[in-house]
């Protein structure tokens, strides 16, 4: 039987989880086809020092078969050259950075890692052609395999409260759009539910605005499955995305959503979303405001939600991983 290691970040505090999800459940549905272990770096990914520990780690194991498993992708580049997997989740970071440090990314983080790699995997048609765009590689060497949401995300009906709906964000990295998604919602009747840390300007702009709202950090899966529960509706209208999968979160859960027309987002939520252009407070306010008032129009998202997730099979997606490891590795 086949044994991989997946080599995994450590994870900073009030991050999400969402790469853990992901490859623990990979891990457990390829129980029997191949033997898998996990082994989380030594470091959080911060600094020189750190980062050459990391490296220093992973050189310690180079000789077994070495899937790193994303956000770290620096990190492939201790294993022997052409002998490992390496998952990009995306190059959104290229967009927010510039200077010195926006070359260094681009070498370290992109162009070095994917070639070093025997096979960079991803998880959409959009992360890929950026992948692509940034690192020069043949296309052949990066493969599309999305991602499947836990099987605890299922159906929980609710009845929508048109009173005081509770809008769902997930996130607050700055791709996140919390601060346009405050502006679109001020001065409507609602709960704005954000989950991750939220920083001091939108902070104060939630609080000058009156904005009823929550906050809520360090959640359990569990936790945030029962925040998709209380949900009326998901607005997740990133500026990026590599995938989104908060949109096939509230798809499983039965809530509608609004999401951007730009990105990974048209990929992955197919015809079961309200799209609008991220850069447009009016735009993201009028399809908040649709879902709150045409009954008719959420049903038939709610539905088309349904169907639209279950073109993500869990099974299927590690059998993708697996005949990646076949194709590296015999």
């Amino acid at each position: 039987m086949k044994s991989v290691i997946h080599y995994l970040r450590k994870r900073r505090p009030n991050a999400n989880y969402s790469l853990e999800f992901i490859f623990e459940d990979v891990r457990r549905r390829l129980e029997g086809f191949c033997k898998i272990k996990s082994h989380v770096a030594p470091h959080e990914s911060s600094g020189v020092f750190a980062r050459l520990l990391i490296l220093w780690d992973v050189f310690r194991v180079r000789n077994e078969n070495i899937h790193v498993t994303g956000d770290i992708n620096f990190a492939v580049l201790g294993t022997r050259r052409q002998s490992a997997v390496l998952t990009m989740l995306d190059c959104g970071f290229m967009n927010r950075s510039k200077g010195f440090r926006r070359w260094i990314l681009k070498y370290l983080w992109l162009r070095w890692p994917v070639k070093w790699s025997a096979c960079t995997t991803t998880i959409s048609q959009s992360a890929k052609d950026e992948i692509i765009d940034w690192s020069g590689c043949n296309p052949e060497k990066v493969v599309v395999i999305p991602v499947a949401i836990s099987e605890g995300f299922t159906s929980r009906p609710r009845e929508f409260d048109r009173s005081n709906p509770r809008i769902l964000h997930i996130g607050t990295a700055p791709n996140k759009n919390l601060g346009r998604h405050i502006e679109a919602v001020r001065g409507l009747e609602c709960t704005l539910v954000v989950l991750g840390v939220i920083d001091e300007n939108n902070l104060r702009t939630l609080q000058e605005h009156n904005i009823r709202f929550e906050n809520h950090v360090e959640l359990t899966l569990d936790e945030v499955i029962g925040q998709y529960a209380r949900a009326d509706l998901l607005c997740f209208a990133s500026t990026h995305e590599g995938f989104g999968m908060p949109i096939l979160e509230a798809h499983a859960t039965g809530r509608p959503v609004v999401t951007s027309n730009i990105s990974s987002m048209p990929e992955v939520a197919g015809d079961a979303a309200l799209f609008v252009d991220p850069l447009n407070v009016e735009e993201i306010r009028s399809a908040i405001l649709r879902i709150c008032d045409e009954p008719e129009l959420r049903d038939q998202l709610i539905l088309k939600g349904f169907d639209n997730v279950k073109r993500f099979n869990p099974e299927e997606i590690a059998r993708q991983y697996y005949e990646v490891y076949r194709r590296v590795w015999g």
